[in-house]
């Protein structure tokens, strides 16, 4: 089994393992490096200073050196490959730009996001490079390409001899990731948070895909029903979508409730769509 790893999770969940955030309460006018007190929580911090004007809370870290990073990177890619078992893990990173910024009008692609990266991000892209192998994608996303590389060796319907032994030469893969966004890809996935493995097949993939539609993505500044059409309560409208087996009829019920919104729709439709060949960025049926 060949694992497909989004890298950037690794980089986040290392790097944020590697340092403890504190709040350190600072002398208005001196030098924040003679700090008096620090705590784990702002709470405290905030009822240390509570009624005294002449004090306030600065956010800090405490940082563990880079080779702990490198640690907690290494454990967890062994981990994965133990779990899966897998004959080869392909590791994948995102650029610093992608095509979805270009599509994005209605709002900025994850414009919303906070710009802070944990102290050791990107020493820990190039441990993973120089480690692990790992790819810097270009142009697309990681999410992009674990969604062609699982297409790519997708398992294959026909039931033929040659299909078969197709199907032995090419191992088939399996998503790592924790990232909800990537189980509108129909195969095995991994979640190496939770330590859970499971199946999608195409209805669920699809379902996935056009819910996600009508809820948007917060996480990334994608609009959905509220936004475009101001209805907050979606419970029915997903309820839907989960009674439906064709993907026709959920793309035409999708459309059915955009009505009048058809050029908002089809941008977030291209903004939510994982791609699943090279160079087609357009969602096809």
């Amino acid at each position: 089994m060949i694992g497909l790893v989004d890298g950037d999770l690794i980089r986040y969940k290392a790097g944020w393992a590697s340092q403890q955030q504190l709040w350190r309460i600072c002398i208005k006018g001196e030098s924040e490096d003679d700090w008096l007190a620090s705590f784990t929580y702002a709470k405290e911090a905030d009822e240390w200073i509570r009624g005294q004007e002449d004090l306030y809370k600065v956010k800090s870290y405490n940082i563990k050196p880079l080779s702990y990073a490198k640690i907690v990177v290494d454990s967890i890619v062994k981990s994965i490959g133990s779990t899966i078992k897998a004959k080869e893990l392909r590791i994948y990173l995102s650029p610093s730009t992608n095509f979805r910024n270009d599509i994005a009008t209605i709002l900025p692609y994850k414009g919303n996001r906070s710009q802070e990266k944990p102290h050791w991000h990107e020493e820990i892209k190039q441990h993973l490079i120089d480690r692990w192998g790992a790819v810097v994608v270009e142009g697309i996303e990681t999410d992009d390409m674990l969604g062609i590389e699982q297409y790519r060796y997708r398992f294959p319907y026909a039931t033929s001899s040659d299909a078969l032994m197709e199907y032995e030469r090419r191992p088939p893969t399996i998503i790592c990731s924790y990232d909800k966004d990537l189980d509108m890809i129909e195969g095995w996935h991994y979640n190496f948070d939770t330590n859970k493995k499971y199946f999608i097949n195409s209805v669920e993939a699809w379902r996935n895909y056009y819910k996600q539609c009508l809820k948007g993505d917060s996480s990334d500044n994608i609009p959905g029903m509220y936004a475009i059409l101001r209805i907050k309560c979606l419970s029915k409208y997903l309820d839907a979508i989960d009674s439906m087996y064709s993907m026709y009829e959920m793309d035409n019920y999708v459309k059915s409730v955009y009505t009048g919104h058809e050029k908002e729709l089809e941008e977030i439709k291209k903004l939510l769509w994982i791609l699943r060949t090279d160079g087609n960025k357009n969602p096809t049926l």
